[in-house]
């Protein structure tokens, strides 16, 4: 089992790290749904941290169907964090009917080898979830993301053990979107044995009646307790 927070500033990274975490997807602007860290974020994490680091490539927030500038600059993207020594990239794109852009795809997955790459919650509005599933096998991919096509992953959790018992010995699962301490039990009950989280507090910044000044980030005791649950479920396998 494996735990990956979701992380969008180096001292959330470096949280991640000290609390257990196996591995941290590095983005910026959640609060749009993750976009493409700048340069200099992803090169200090890669020199502090020990723990593997994927980064979510992502050019802009909205829908995930491309333009073909958007995807020069998305394999430029590629190209930027391969050489700053990321282990992985997150990536996801669909076409004009909703399914996997598999040209992009491929092209994406050959420009990051031989670093991971996990497709991230596009295929949860993907027009056909099964089929899309297929392709990202085909394709190659390490991993998948998905909250079964819902935005909880635990109102889901009916797709999701159907995903597992189809294709979870092809390609990785792992559950995303509102996983806790106090759900990942029910994510491992169906299968599920990669879990991925923020883990997110609000911090309060300097009063000012102009703009909000406050901002998140990730948890120490979130993750640790997400954590701890892990490590207890591991052992129970084991006995």
């Amino acid at each position: 089992m494996t735990l990956e927070v979701c992380a969008q500033s180096i001292q959330s990274c470096l949280t991640a790290q000290k609390a257990g975490a196996w591995r941290v997807e590095l983005c910026q602007a959640l609060e749009l749904g993750g976009l493409t860290p700048s340069s200099g974020v992803i090169q200090m994490a890669t020199n502090y941290l020990t723990i593997p680091i994927h980064v979510l490539i992502r050019p802009r927030s909205g829908h995930f169907t491309y333009s073909r500038v958007e995807q020069e600059c998305i394999i430029s993207e590629i190209d930027n964090v391969k050489a700053m020594g990321a282990s992985g990239v997150v990536v996801g794109a669909l076409d004009e009917d909703g399914d996997v852009d598999v040209d992009l795809l491929e092209r994406m997955i050959r420009r990051a080898d031989p670093l991971e790459v996990t497709f991230h919650r596009a295929i949860d509005v993907s027009r056909d979830y099964q089929e899309a599933m297929k392709v990202l096998i085909d394709s190659g991919c390490t991993r998948v993301l998905t909250s079964g096509r819902v935005k909880r992953a635990i109102d889901g959790i009916d797709l999701l053990k159907q995903t597992v018992d189809s294709f979870g010995d092809q390609i990785e699962i792992m559950a995303g979107s509102g996983v806790s301490a106090t759900n990942i039990a029910d994510f491992a009950s169906i299968g599920i044995e990669h879990f991925h989280l923020s883990g997110s507090q609000r911090v309060s910044g300097q009063n000012s009646e102009v703009m909000d000044m406050g901002y998140s980030e990730t948890s120490l005791q979130s993750i640790k307790e997400a954590r701890d649950i892990i490590k207890q479920l591991r052992k129970k396998d084991k006995d």
